[in-house]
């Protein structure tokens, strides 16, 4: 899959993951109570995350890994890691919170970043 092409399906479905989660029916479903999102999502120490998410970042570092280099690889996953971070620090405050925007958006960054770089 072409570079372009990948990120701006990874943009258009962190902007999806927004309304989704703010206006869409995965925020109604988890209102309603997590059992109401069993096979959809996981829960690590209390914290239920969307098996799609885990799709997306892999779709992100692995294609970073096929179109630059290994190095680009580790640094987008760094970014993912502080974004996901970054999530988790957001649901304290928040009931409910989009899991792709901030960790797509520092891989996609640090990533490209790295392979000009590096």
């Amino acid at each position: 899959m072409n570079f372009l092409t990948a990120v701006l399906i990874l943009i258009f479905l962190a902007v999806y993951d927004v309304i989704a989660v703010y206006r869409g029916a995965v925020g109604k479903m988890a209102n309603s109570g997590i059992d109401e999102l069993r096979g959809l999502c996981f829960c690590f120490k209390d914290i239920p995350m969307g098996l799609g998410d885990l799709v997306f970042y892999s779709l992100l570092t692995g294609n970073i890994f096929i179109n630059f280099s290994l190095a680009a690889c580790f640094v987008s996953m760094v970014g993912i890691l502080v974004g996901n971070y970054l999530t988790f620090l957001m649901l304290e405050k928040r009931e409910v919170f989009p899991g792709l925007p901030f960790p797509i958006a520092l891989g996609v960054t640090l990533g490209f970043l790295a392979s000009q770089f590096l």
